[in-house]
């Protein structure tokens, strides 16, 4: 299950890994979705990478070149305005 919503999430954004950190860069579908949804794909994209790879690493959210969110493991998850 996690594989496919990798899968599906990779439709959405453009991923990538460097020096251990995840980098989402998402495509058009993030201007047009509410806070609450953008932080469901934020965890579901955080959460899908924990379990694949059995730890919880860091990964950066962006959007038009701009931060937008964060998953840390020891911070948690969570958007940045």
């Amino acid at each position: 299950a996690a594989m496919t919503v990798q899968e599906n999430l990779r439709g959405l954004a453009q991923i990538s890994e460097k020096s251990g950190r995840i980098t989402y860069n998402w495509g058009p579908v993030w201007d047009n979705m509410t806070n609450e949804r953008r932080l469901r794909f934020v965890r579901a994209a955080a959460d899908t990478d924990a379990c694949l790879t059995g730890a919880a690493r860091d990964i950066r959210f962006y959007s038009n070149g701009r931060l937008v969110g964060v998953a840390d493991p020891t911070h948690g998850i969570r958007l940045i305005d």
